[in-house]
């Protein structure tokens, strides 16, 4: 199969543009999802990827190019661009159009097995602003890029399906590194930990907990079931019960033992007569 030749709502899916095609490119990623690996090209798109993954996308397709998945045949972004009267991006050696690409397309599967869809264009917001000194008739620069957001918001839209910008003012590098913390972190065995007895004592320790009450202070509360756990088993048990979305987690806060409670909320109380 030719690069780019992939529907992504097929198994076979490759990307239309890959980290290969750039020189140089220190800020992109490799992620695993799902059986594939997803490639990111820029920090701002891997904050994004996480924040994609914690939301339980359970498809990412990286860099969707706007065209006919078989014959890569642009004459559908040419006619919104001629509509919208503006120049479709070309190719510099022969002027012909070029491919646009959107660089995230998510699908969510619900549990009756319907799918959500949902692509998303990821970009700095310096590249959004425009220098008013600028002349407009040039569309250049900033007035280029968001020529083709355009394009590719109305492309998307046509396919009935919704597209959203994002902006690094959308994300946050600590949400991030909570993301990568909980998803990635290796799951360490605790020996003596009852799940069910502890999500039970915490959500009534949460409810009369005070305002300074720290994750490390669960460790030493009286009748906790984490009593025999050791400080750091502690937050291991706590960032798995985040992972697995028993626990509800502040992801602006950074997780950490000194992390107030007042982070955490326990999603369900399990009843401890069906443990």
């Amino acid at each position: 199969m030719a690069k780019g030749q992939g529907n992504y709502l097929k198994s076979d899916y490759e990307p239309y543009i890959t980290i290969h095609d750039f020189s140089s490119l220190g800020l992109a990623s490799r992620i695993p999802h799902n059986g594939r690996i997803v490639q990111s090209m820029s920090n701002n798109e891997t904050a994004f990827l996480r924040e994609l993954q914690w939301a339980g996308a359970h498809d990412i397709y990286d860099q969707v190019a706007l065209a006919d998945f078989e014959e890569k045949n642009v004459d559908h972004t040419v006619e919104i661009a001629r509509h919208l009267g503006i120049s479709h991006p070309v190719h510099s050696k022969d002027g012909s159009p070029s491919v646009l690409t959107t660089d995230f397309v998510a699908r969510w599967i619900s549990a009756d097995g319907r799918a959500e869809v949902h692509a998303f264009a990821v970009k700095p917001v310096k590249e959004l602003v425009v220098d008013p000194e600028k002349s407009e008739t040039s569309r250049t620069g900033e007035y280029r890029t968001i020529d083709k957001l355009e394009i590719e918001r109305r492309y998307w839209k046509g396919q009935g399906i919704n597209w959203s910008l994002v902006t690094d003012h959308d994300l946050s590098q600590t949400r991030k590194a909570n993301i990568e913390h909980f998803l990635l972190a290796p799951k360490k065995a605790l020996e003596n930990f009852d799940k069910k007895a502890f999500l039970a004592f915490l959500a009534e320790y949460l409810a009369v907990a005070r305002r300074t009450d720290k994750l490390e202070d669960l460790a030493h509360a009286t009748g906790s079931p984490a009593h025999d756990l050791t400080a750091a088993d502690l937050v291991e048990a706590v960032r798995q019960l985040i992972a697995d979305r028993s626990i509800e987690f502040d992801l602006d806060v950074k997780f950490e033992p000194s992390v107030l409670l007042s982070a955490l909320k326990v999603v369900s109380v399990p009843s401890l007569e069906s443990a």
